[in-house]
């Protein structure tokens, strides 16, 4: 995470931030999906694995008030 703050006034800053997280790879197994949606006809069907990376990209903003 890396960010920093701006004095707006004698004791407020408003803060900007940028956070980054890599949280390695996901996995699933193949099977059988079955779609819940669509009332009693609930279509199967056969899915093959999926492995994919899990990262995130973060903005934020923020106010400090000093007291």
């Amino acid at each position: 995470m890396a960010g920093t703050a701006i004095r707006v006034a004698p004791r407020s800053l408003v803060e900007f931030a940028y956070r980054y997280s890599d949280y390695g790879h996901i996995k699933t197994r193949s099977g059988t999906l079955r779609n819940v949606r669509g009332g009693s006809n609930n279509p199967v069907k056969d899915v093959d694995g999926t492995k994919a990376r899990l990262r995130s990209h973060g903005l934020y903003l923020g106010f400090r008030q000093e007291f």
